[in-house]
């Protein structure tokens, strides 16, 4: 369920199985349930145009 921007990575809503596993492995505690994300970053997540990203399935493949 995550995508590579070009200066993050950023998780495809319809794709999280909403396990919470990945909030403790974020090194920025970047990571939140949508009830505790601010609405801007729930904006961003559900406008994304995650076709055109690369799909990260594992964690050597991130580029960034």
């Amino acid at each position: 369920c995550f995508y590579e921007l070009e200066d993050m990575l950023v998780i495809n809503p319809d794709d999280c199985t909403a396990c919470s596993a990945c909030e403790s492995e974020c090194p920025e505690e970047a990571i939140l349930p949508d009830d505790e994300a601010p609405q801007e970053w729930i904006d961003f997540n559900a406008n994304a145009d995650f076709d055109n990203l690369k799909n990260i399935t594992d964690k050597d493949q991130i580029t960034r």
